[in-house]
């Protein structure tokens, strides 16, 4: 069920992305960084530098991931984007007499879970080349200076039969920057003042600090799954000061991944019930199993914490 969820939701961003325009063969992230943000890929020289200085290209070689009787899946190389900071070409052949999507799922850089939002439909016999966005920007707010390694899982299904099992579904690595595995940096995170623990196990939860924005209250959260499940962290039954509110947060964590995730309080809401510093929220943490939602709850743990602004991290 949680994969036609997600193909559903895969489809209707490629319905969106061919709407007002020729149809479009690709979704992805498109992120755009503030104008400060956007760095040269080249240094000046001497001479005129052209109008659109060719990407920088990041020393990984061609990678096939896939070659099978019914596709092919390869990533060809690794560039330098103003945009979004990095991104992947890749390949994606059909060679069935079907309609397939490809999609990446789970995906995360350096340890840390992160959402290119990408998928591919391709027509049968056809070959598609397309693009994955990495936004390295953001991912610096994590402490990931360079794209050392991106994990994720490939999936291919028939687009026209989304229950069938899907003729790919497995776990893969990339280096970008041409590094091993070994040579990869995967950042720590370091304890920020003021943070509150409620799960410190194979399972960790850390509220680090609350900030007020225009839009809201927003709680900076630390996620972290030492199991060898696939787990999605959430909140239900919220309230603050006694009422019921409803953040809508939920973040999935790879085996041995972590995650920073933001829950976010509405400022209409928030207006509304008079919430602010001192406020009190009671929540239950939710912790299941992301590939078999009928099983138990691995945690079900009422807890509260008290909003106190703090100073964001950088």
């Amino acid at each position: 069920m949680k994969r036609l969820i997600c193909m559903l939701l895969a489809a209707l961003l490629l319905t969106l992305a061919g709407c007002g325009g020729e149809p479009a063969e690709t979704t992805e992230a498109s992120t755009e960084p503030p104008a400060a943000a956007v760095r040269p890929t080249t240094a000046p020289t001497e001479e005129s530098a052209p109008t659109d200085p060719p990407a920088q290209i990041c020393p990984m070689a061609e990678t096939v991931l896939v070659d099978d009787e019914n596709c092919t899946f390869a990533v060809l190389r690794a560039s330098s984007n103003d945009y979004t900071g990095m991104e992947l070409q890749v390949v994606c052949r059909n060679k069935t007499e079907k309609t397939l999507m490809f999609s990446w799922e789970t995906v995360s850089v350096c340890g840390y879970m992160y959402d290119p939002v990408w998928s591919q439909k391709v027509e049968p016999g056809e070959t598609v080349e397309s693009t994955v966005g990495i936004d390295t920007f953001l991912l610096e707010s994590y402490g990931i200076l360079s794209v050392d390694e991106i994990s994720f899982c490939l999936t291919v299904i028939d687009n026209e039969n989304w229950m069938d099992a899907p003729l790919v579904s497995s776990r893969y690595e990339i280096f970008p920057t041409g590094k091993t595995a070994e040579a990869a940096v995967f950042p720590q995170r370091e304890s920020v003042k003021g943070e509150k623990v409620f799960l410190n196990d194979d399972l960790t939860f850390i509220i680090e600090y609350a900030e007020r924005t225009e839009q809201g209250d927003s709680l900076h959260c630390y996620a972290a799954n030492a199991t060898d499940k696939t787990v999605m962290f959430s909140w239900d039954s919220v309230e603050v000061d006694g009422c019921q509110l409803y953040p809508g947060w939920a973040v999935t964590v790879a085996p041995g991944k972590s995650a920073y995730s933001d829950i976010v309080f509405d400022r209409a809401a928030l207006g509304e019930n008079g919430i602010g510093e001192g406020s009190r929220i009671e929540f239950t943490m939710i912790v299941s199993d992301y590939d078999d939602w009928s099983a138990g709850y691995l945690v079900d743990e009422v807890y509260t914490y008290t909003i106190e602004y703090g100073e964001p991290v950088g």
